[in-house]
């Protein structure tokens, strides 16, 4: 609600936790400095589930991310974590962050912070449903393939119901890689 659609609705960390031994680029380097500047980051090393700043040059120095909305006129900023349950744990997803800022010349009053708080728990579990049906999408295209996943995912296919499909089937053999794979696996897969 009253998103200044020429200001970025959503700010890019790129990964946020990187294997240890992977080298990052440049650019992937910069985004793991602004993650660990961000009021999420604190968010997660502290264990809190809310942040609020006066949007001021101060609050700017302690997060970068702040100086823009400064820019915009922005008084007030919340940034807000809902956690998952360990057993709703999917991956490395174990919650949503959000951020809301607000114009007003008093900020945000306690009664919006207190909707928010109510509010967003909602919202992340929307998300969570949202990027589950998108996981279990590509993982339906990656084991089926495009065509079956979408009749799997639709119903269309169900167990013990078969289709007559027309279809090609290839097999092919390397000669010695067998060999090759067992004596020297550096050769094959790199690591």
């Amino acid at each position: 609600m009253g998103h200044d659609p020429s200001q970025p609705g959503v700010v890019e960390y790129g990964r946020t936790v990187v294997p240890d031994g992977v080298a990052l680029g440049a650019e992937q380097e910069r985004a793991a400095a602004s993650w660990r500047s961000s009021p999420f980051f604190r968010l997660l090393q502290t264990g809190e589930n809310l942040l609020r700043r006066r949007v001021t040059e101060e609050s700017a120095a302690e997060f970068p991310v702040v100086k823009d909305y400064l820019a915009a006129g922005s008084t007030d900023y919340v940034a807000i974590v809902s956690r998952f349950a360990p057993e709703g744990v999917i991956g490395e997803m174990d919650c949503v962050y959000s951020s809301w800022i607000t114009t007003q010349a008093e900020g945000f009053s306690d009664a919006q912070i207190a909707a928010l708080t109510r509010v967003v728990p909602t919202l992340a579990l929307a998300v969570k449903a949202a990027a589950l049906t998108r996981m279990t999408g590509t993982l339906m295209e990656t084991y089926l393939g495009r065509d079956a996943a979408k009749r799997v995912l639709s119903g269309r296919i169900m167990r013990g119901v078969a289709d007559r499909i027309d279809a090609v089937i290839w097999f092919s053999d390397l000669r010695g890689f067998t060999r090759v794979s067992d004596s020297a696996p550096e050769q094959v897969i790199r690591s």
